[in-house]
């Protein structure tokens, strides 16, 4: 692996890689699924779980909503990243619990199916349900529907762009979407794609391995691959965020480009020394700074 001029804030984190091994999965998901309590609530939060009926199945959704708070809120549907083969990782708790304390809303978070047993477009279908369902109930779930946003990382942003897509095409009104370092091109032919092969976190040689497990024999759309739409119907205002060495770093740029170009009002927001999944880093300047214009990002929409 090359050495590459990541801020030291970064270095426990630069240790780490998540393999894309389709007999490793089910293990770790075992592991995280018995170890990880950060969908509990805290003194600001309060965590509640329920069932989303998916096709073939249910699946289970987090709500998490400040405590003490009986009003209509804002909702900001959340896919958590994994690219696309692992559950939800502690940061993604933490990070659900800060966007609904600092932008005061509730944040739903689907525990959509995965590969290798779910390929694309399962795990598509079963955003689109957690959509539906927050619509559905929102007068039970106490959410404005005139403000709902919808967000996600790396493979999640991914879910989150298309399930956006999906949205305008529909007449599905949201008010913002949210895209932190997104899978979105499954061509893989940017600069970034080429350059980063061995960065830590995530890279490209990862990626490839991710979209074939993904896609398996699926056909390619845009709702698998978002960076294919020609067409960009009532897309919401939007906020994409990028790290500087991660092989998605173009993607996110040239979606950001390619927004703008369809008269979409768009936030881009670069960090710089940075790899994928920084965020992970919790107490790091450059996440308290990040985590904080994606606050403001969706206070600002939700106003």
């Amino acid at each position: 692996m090359k050495k590459y001029p990541i801020n030291k804030d970064f270095n426990l984190v630069s240790l780490l890689t998540f393999p894309v091994i389709p007999q490793v999965a089910p293990i770790a998901r075992g592991v995280l699924g018995t170890l990880v309590n950060e969908h509990h609530g805290d003194k600001y939060i309060k965590v509640r779980k329920s069932k989303i009926e998916v096709k073939n199945g249910k699946t289970d959704v987090l709500v998490f909503e400040p405590k003490n708070e009986d009003c209509t809120l804002p909702a900001l549907l959340y896919f958590h990243g994994g690219g696309f083969i692992y559950k939800a990782a502690p940061y993604h708790y933490f990070l659900a619990k800060t966007y609904a304390r600092y932008a005061h809303c509730k944040v739903i978070m689907p525990d959509y199916r995965l590969t290798p047993t779910y390929p694309y477009p399962t795990p598509f279908n079963d955003c689109v349900q957690s959509l539906k369902w927050v619509i559905n109930n929102s007068n039970r779930l106490n959410i404005d529907t005139n403000k709902i946003a919808i967000g996600g990382d790396s493979a999640g942003g991914c879910l989150a762009a298309a399930v956006t897509l999906y949205a305008g095409k529909n007449d599905i009104d949201l008010c913002a979407q949210m895209l932190v370092y997104p899978v979105l091109d499954y061509k893989m032919e940017s600069s970034s794609m080429q350059k980063y092969t061995d960065t830590p976190v995530w890279n490209s040689t990862l990626s490839r391995k991710m979209w074939e497990l993904y896609l398996k024999d699926s056909k390619v759309d845009e709702y698998a691959s978002p960076a294919l739409a020609s067409e960009f119907k009532n897309i919401p205002k939007t906020y994409i965020e990028t790290a500087e060495y991660d092989s998605l770093h173009d993607e996110g740029i040239e979606y950001a480009n390619k927004l703008k170009s369809n008269g979409i009002d768009v936030e881009l927001f670069n960090t710089f020394g940075t790899m994928h999944g920084f965020d992970m880093a919790s107490k790091s300047k450059t996440v308290i700074e990040s985590v904080g214009k994606r606050t403001d990002f969706l206070r600002r929409c939700f106003r």
